[in-house]
């Protein structure tokens, strides 16, 4: 028999059944709990990867002109998925990330189809633009040219209608590309010696160098400021470029002409500057002498302004690729539906990308839907870079139009739409992370 004293010590026995089925029932609630959260946190994944896979959506309909069957497969997918009334959470979750991959997959091949018809495109109008210019005093030469040319715009035209009206192109596609590539190259070959000698870009370099003296205070006595003896060495340089591409660099601008000085900056730029400029964007330069400040604002502030001169990269084109190590806290720095600013200039490469630094077990991988990238690739000391290695693919650009990196200038906003790492067999990871410019 229990006393009055030791039963209120321990307290009633229904307190103590009460008590009992509480512990026992604590991992029953936690589950339950858990369970919960789980599926909140499913339906929260599925709902950003199907906000990656709507504008990835959009933006191929647009670029490709249309809708196809294709794109009209994966918007009807893309509706049975979005209600989450109809899916459990798991299962919609798992359903909306095979979408975003295929969409992603889709919109990567589409825009290499789009880059391949673009860079024939200007080949076309180089060609095109040359035979003019040399039409007078060569017409029975140029007549025949002129001939094979109308002959691969055709096939150029063709192929354009085509990846409108299905959305891809089929292997026999790709050897009219090639036709195509190999007749423009083989006019360009036949007209070559009409394009710019070296005297005369060696004139242009001295002329340059002959204002720097002149007047310090001129743009080209800035530049002198931060090239030093370098000047005429990186004016050569990019005059023998523009040689070599057969095409007035000034004319790149959209609107207004660039000058000499913007254009041997971002020449400057590509050629191994691009390291020390982008380090004093993002530091601030703290552990450099104000002169060693002065000469990196110079070129940076020549760049941005050869920049915004420049036409934007093609809508149809993107998406460009970037390649970053992982030796920064990245995890804080790219969030799913937050928005960033790149502090330095951010290159990448029109089709494959360019691994950049040091290789470590973690790369990261950047799917860039731009509206403000400006392509760069004929005014690059490194030709070929972030370019596909494989030039026998249609989809590499030819060699006298310049071909992989296009350039976002600094402070540019991206939103961050999905991000998904994936482990390699080598032992790597790969985070493939998918942005998107923002208005501004």
């Amino acid at each position: 028999m229990i006393d009055n004293a030791t039963s209120k010590k321990r307290g009633s026995w229904k307190s103590r059944m009460v008590s009992a089925f509480d512990v026992a029932a604590k991992p029953v609630k936690s589950l339950v709990r858990d369970s919960r959260t789980q599926e909140a946190f499913d339906q929260m994944e599925a709902d950003t990867l199907l906000e990656s896979s709507s504008a990835m959506l959009k933006h191929s309909i647009v670029v490709g002109g249309a809708k196809n069957a294709i794109t009209t497969g994966f918007l009807k997918r893309y509706q049975e998925i979005v209600d989450p009334k109809k899916l459990g959470a798991a299962e919609r979750k798992r359903a909306a990330a095979k979408l975003e991959r295929e969409v992603n997959d889709y919109a990567a091949e589409l825009a290499e189809h789009l880059q391949a018809l673009d860079g024939l495109n200007k080949h076309l109008a180089l060609v095109s633009s040359t035979l003019e210019d040399v039409g007078a005093d060569r017409f029975n030469e140029v007549k025949s040219l002129v001939g094979e040319m109308i002959k691969a715009e055709e096939i150029i035209k063709r192929l354009a209608a085509k990846l409108a009206r299905d959305g891809r192109l089929a292997p026999d596609d790709d050897r009219d590309m090639a036709l195509a590539k190999s007749v423009l190259g083989s006019i360009s070959a036949a007209s070559l010696s009409n394009f710019t000698t070296p005297g005369e870009y060696t004139a242009r370099a001295m002329a340059v160098e002959q204002r720097a003296i002149a007047d310090p205070r001129s743009e080209s006595g800035q530049l002198a400021v931060a090239l030093g003896k370098q000047l005429r060495t990186r004016a050569l340089g990019m005059y023998a470029r523009e040689a070599e591409s057969g095409q007035d660099f000034k004319k790149l601008g959209e609107k207004v002409p660039l000058t000499d000085e913007e254009l041997i900056a971002l020449y400057t730029y590509t050629d191994h500057d691009y390291e020390a400029m982008n380090l004093l964007l993002i530091t601030g330069g703290k552990n450099l002498t104000a002169e060693q400040r002065n000469i990196l604002q110079i070129k940076i502030d020549f760049c941005k302004r050869g920049l915004a001169k420049l036409p934007n990269y093609p809508n149809a084109l993107y998406p460009v690729v970037r390649w970053e190590n992982d030796s920064y806290d990245w995890r804080s720095f790219y969030q799913v539906g937050k928005v960033f600013r790149n502090m330095q200039f951010w290159s990448s490469g029109a089709t494959a990308g360019a691994a950049t630094g040091k290789g470590t077990p973690t790369r990261l991988v950047f799917r860039i839907y731009g509206q403000s990238g400006k392509d760069i690739a004929m005014l690059s000391s490194k030709q070929g870079e972030g370019a596909l290695k494989d030039q026998t693919r249609p989809e590499a650009y030819l060699k006298n139009l310049g071909k992989g990196e296009v350039l976002f200038a600094p402070q540019t906003p991206f939103k961050v739409m999905s991000i998904a790492e994936t482990p390699q067999p080598n032992g790597m990871t790969f985070v493939y992370i998918t942005v998107m410019e923002q208005p501004h």
